[in-house]
């Protein structure tokens, strides 16, 4: 047939114990119905209850309405009898949606206390909702809902997700899976084998409670369990869900290698920075390689708990065998160019021991990974047997990182190119353990590495950690340029500050240009006074306490940083034409902004639309853009990540450390690489475009001190007289000076 069951008008409409099949759409709802669909079976349909398009959002369901105890079947027919009659035909005799719900303005109909589950099982797509309320699904379960390849272009949607919600009306729509009431199984969501579990974007306030997630994704792409996508500005509460991927997937150990999966739990991006009213708490999270993905989300300045991540259960069973063969890093909370943000009380551990891993496993399981996280609260979380237990990337200006245990890691806390602030102060010392570490030698850096810009000032209490006088509460022994250790601080353990003027100190020594950068001075420069800005464009009262705040915001007002923020403030309000049309009149001055100008144009071009397809052209320059280094790139960089979908772990060395163009008139900045890294004797540079006469090399070690420089006629540099350590190499030509890399010599 080519219509199931059609209701035209409002009215009653009861549907039990029955199979609806063959069906272009089994059930089509187009007016106010009180609807109740009890113990049916689907099958052998294309969509089995559509709401379709209409003007003015007429469909909705009475509050009486209920769907429970249904199967949604959406595998061919096992006698071989395919769909006959349909436009569009099934791709593979395989269905296209359990439930497709266009302009729904009222709840979703709810299941009853005693209901069994619905079944929805091996659809391109479960539950899909278009500027639709998904108010209020509970007591369904999700099995082997997957993309089929001749589904994947269909209404642009690619598909494979048990719950879809998109919406890009005016109005705020709801997002509610799961149910407030906990210990109740009927009350509960169960999604299996699905690519993803719940897929949102768009003006969603988003409730997530309650549900189980297991294996909730059926191939080896890394596909979150839940990806919530430019919810900017809404509120998002994620608590109590429980996510499972304990199922191996190398046949070296004896585990399957088919069905296999490698999945993040939480996901949530935005395509440009925007404020988010956020709470995930209280999940737990068991052999996932991502738990918590975070990307371009805000919370309130005024507010620490504005945005939290608190109180989450992060396992792994993994033994670090396993990790190293299998070569994916593992994380517990990964949060890119995410502020005012806290993270707090979680406990990352993974319980087999570290005896035996190698030397490079620091790299494979990092328990905290911030990259440009700045004014936020890292404090009290536990991390147990993780290569790194937190490691700090690119500006994280102003973050706290204060009484985190870290037990038995091979790294502590590891600082890449990380501006990284004053930990603690002159009465309140910063109170982070380091449990079960080795005993220290000269060299045995292993509390607190790394190769920040500058050394951070790091306050705690009781004497120096050394080989006769253990102290748990000590980042010593350290180099002297990664931070500045003050002993014997004294306070009330773990007291939280709650004064502003560390911070009020930091900006007057970024405004007063007096913070010493070791490497990648202008972009550090850059990114701290863009720091500097926000703050006093966020909060009036700051700016008056002291003429200079006053002074550089007017100044820098006028500057391209200052037309950055109100393009942010026109994208907040929606008042996309008018961004598109300040975005065109910056003229980009250095690499940052031409990442920032050719990302946020297309983020704003996401957000106007259900979607965003981009060409050939516009995917090279993202895929550039986002394989560079944050700590060169800026804030671009990760809104090419999100436009991408991709996560990319910044490392030295292995991204780009330039782009192919500083601004739109100029493309031609000389790409690098070097050979070999580490090297023993000697380097070779490799330049993208033919030497000039005037080119040449620098290096630099690590306290900004320039050791060496040679004409770039020859791309060879012998390093033989050079001790073995960390430097910085740098190029010029043709009076344009750019940073290469960092390198390392051993011997």
């Amino acid at each position: 047939m080519w219509h199931g069951i059609v209701n035209w008008l409002e009215g009653i409409l009861d549907i039990e114990s029955s199979t609806l099949q063959d069906a272009q759409f089994g059930i089509t709802i187009l007016g106010k119905l009180d609807f109740t669909c009890k113990n049916n079976v689907f099958e052998k349909n294309f969509t089995d209850i559509y709401v379709p398009v209409t003007d003015a959002g007429i469909s909705d369901f009475d509050v009486s309405s209920v769907i429970e105890g249904n199967t949604f079947n959406g595998s061919p027919s096992l006698s071989g009898v395919y769909y006959s009659g349909q436009y569009p035909t099934p791709v593979d005799a395989k269905a296209y949606c359990g439930i497709w719900l266009n302009d729904l303005v009222g709840a979703f109909p709810d299941a009853t206390a005693s209901s069994t589950p619905n079944l929805f099982n091996d659809l391109h797509l479960g539950i899909m909702g278009i500027h639709s309320n998904l108010d209020g699904i509970y007591n369904c379960r999700f099995e082997r809902i997957q993309p089929y390849q001749g589904y994947l272009n269909y209404q642009r949607i690619d598909g494979g997700a048990a719950i879809y919600s998109a919406n890009n009306t005016s109005s705020t729509l709801n997002l509610d899976i799961g149910n407030q009431n906990t210990g109740s199984a009927y009350l509960e969501n169960t999604f299996l084998n699905c690519q993803y579990g719940i897929y949102g974007v768009g003006k969603l306030n988003t409730i997530i409670l309650n549900n189980n997630f297991v294996h909730t994704t059926w191939t080896l792409l890394n596909l979150p369990s839940i990806y919530l996508s430019n919810l900017r500005n809404r509120t998002i509460d994620i608590e109590h869900n429980t996510f499972d991927d304990a199922q191996y997937y190398h046949s070296q150990f004896g585990f399957p290698t088919t069905n296999s999966f490698f999945s993040t739990g939480i996901y949530i991006s935005n395509g440009a920075s925007a404020t988010q009213h956020c709470d995930v708490s209280w999940n737990t999270f068991n052999n996932m390689r991502i738990g918590i993905y975070t990307n371009n989300c805000d919370g309130n300045i005024s507010d620490p708990d504005f945005f939290s991540i608190h109180d989450n259960f992060i396992n792994s069973t993994f033994p670090h065998s396993y990790i190293q063969v299998i070569g994916a890093n593992h994380y517990g909370i990964w949060a890119n160019n995410s502020h005012y943000v806290s993270i707090g009380a979680n406990n990352i551990d993974r319980g087999p021991s570290l005896s035996g891993a190698a030397s490079s496993f620091e790299n494979m399981m990092l328990g905290l990974n911030m990259k440009n996280v700045q004014l936020s609260r890292i404090c009290y979380n536990h991390v147990y047997n993780y290569g790194t237990a937190a490691r700090f990337l690119s500006n994280c200006d102003n973050t706290e990182f204060q009484c985190n245990y870290m037990t038995t890691c091979v790294k502590g806390v590891r600082l890449d190119v990380a501006a990284f602030s004053q930990q603690g102060s002159s009465n309140l010392p910063s109170d982070n353990k380091w449990l079960g570490f080795p005993t220290p030698t000269s060299t045995s850096y292993n509390r607190v590495v790394g190769t920040p810009p500058s050394p951070a000032d790091w306050y705690y209490r009781d004497d120096p950690n050394t080989p006769s006088l253990s102290n748990d509460f000590s980042p010593e022994p350290a180099a002297t340029y990664v931070i500045t250790p003050h002993a014997f601080t004294s306070g009330i353990l773990c007291q939280q500050s709650t004064e502003q003027q560390k911070l009020f100190d930091l900006m007057h020594k970024i405004i007063g240009d007096s913070i010493i950068y070791n490497e990648y001075v202008d972009e550090n420069k850059y990114m701290a006074e863009d720091f500097v800005f926000r703050i006093l464009d966020a909060d009036a009262s700051i700016r008056s306490m002291y003429p200079e705040f006053e002074s550089f915001y007017e100044e820098y007002k006028q500057f391209n940083i200052g037309e950055y923020n109100v393009i942010d403030s026109m994208i907040t309000s929606e008042d996309f034409t008018e961004a598109l049309e300040l975005l065109d009149q910056i003229q980009d001055e250095n690499t940052i902004e031409y990442n920032k100008t050719v990302t946020i144009s297309l983020a704003i071009q996401e957000l106007s639309a259900d979607g965003l397809i981009l060409n050939e052209d516009q995917i090279a320059e993202l895929i550039g853009i986002a394989n560079t280094t944050a700590w060169i790139g800026g804030e671009g960089v990760f809104n090419a990540r999100h436009l991408l979908f991709a996560e990319v772990d910044d490392r030295e060395n292995n991204l780009r450390e330039s782009q192919p163009q500083n601004n739109r008139q100029n493309s031609s900045t000389p790409e690098f690489s070097l050979y070999p890294n580490p090297a023993q004797d000697y380097l070779t540079i490799f330049v993208s475009e033919s030497n000039s006469s005037d080119s040449k090399a620098e290096i630099y070690d690590l306290t900004g001190r320039r050791i060496k420089s040679q004409s770039m006629l020859n791309n060879i540099i012998d390093i033989r007289d050079l001790q073995p350590g960390l430097y910085t190499i740098h190029f010029s030509s043709c009076g344009n000076r750019y940073t290469v890399a960092r390198f390392e010599i051993v011997r």
